[in-house]
């Protein structure tokens, strides 16, 4: 199991701080194969007497949108924060997914799966493609303010700009 978990950590291009996560899925996962030891029959078809629904499962580590909680969120603010995906629960029925900019980990059964991109971009030599979509902002250096030229022109009020 260690194997496959460590296979899925590398091949992930995830940071090394989610090895618990890779594990934990990697169970999840595991659990819910057939397994010879069990004549075909998968270890949750043996615990609970069904044999398991694959349905809700994900691609480990693409994009997702979970949705906000309504105290997280007004009619001016964004309704979803874009995530990436690292498992299901094991106490709620839900997915796992991380929120990078609020570094912290969000439970939820209200997610919007785009398994066609990883959140984390593959990190090969052969290739050539920069797109700014596979960027992941983890990486990007902060900006400082000697980048920036101070501005010279008063802005104009935030009023002006939305009507």
């Amino acid at each position: 199991m260690l194997e496959t978990a460590r296979a899925l950590l590398l091949s992930s291009e995830l940071p090394p701080h989610f090895w618990a996560e890779v594990v934990s899925t990697t169970v999840f996962l595991i659990n819910r194969q057939p397994s010879s030891v069990l004549q075909g029959c998968t270890p949750y078809e043996r615990l609970f007497g069904h044999p398991p629904n694959y349905s809700h499962l994900r691609c480990f580590r693409c994009a997702c949108f979970v949705l906000l909680p309504p105290r997280e969120r007004t009619k001016l603010t964004a309704q979803s924060v874009r995530c990436v995906f690292l498992g299901y629960s094991t106490e709620h029925k839900g997915y796992r997914c991380y929120d990078p900019a609020a570094r912290r980990m969000r439970i939820s059964r209200d997610v919007t799966f785009d398994e066609s991109r990883p959140y984390y971009p593959r990190s090969s030599s052969g290739s050539s493609s920069t797109s700014a979509d596979f960027i992941s902002l983890l990486t990007l250096p902060l900006p400082t303010s000697h980048f920036f030229p101070p501005p010279t022109i008063p802005s104009p009020p935030l009023l002006l700009l939305l009507s």
